[in-house]
């Protein structure tokens, strides 16, 4: 069951960032606090238009998965230090 999630997961963050590469309002971009919408729920919502144009294959998810950014929380680092 994990197994699926995660690979579940991994399938709609690819088609999110497929899409949202194609078509830059689909994540609603605001100033202010960056994009609105995850890349999962982005694919969750044009999963059944990247299925009608894309022949998915794990040479397509390998090529357009994106790297991780790492992010610095304020309490992780209050945490370490013990404050």
């Amino acid at each position: 069951m994990t197994l699926r999630l995660g690979i579940a997961l991994i399938l709609l963050t690819v088609v999110g960032t497929w899409f949202s590469d194609r078509n830059p309002w689909a994540r609603m971009p605001s100033k202010k606090k960056g994009a609105r919408l995850s890349l999962v729920s982005v694919g969750f919502w044009y999963l059944g238009e990247a299925l009608k144009e894309l022949m998915i294959e794990l040479a397509w998810v390998r090529a357009n998965l994106p790297e991780a950014e790492p992010r610095n929380f304020a309490w992780i680092d209050r945490a370490e230090r013990g404050i």
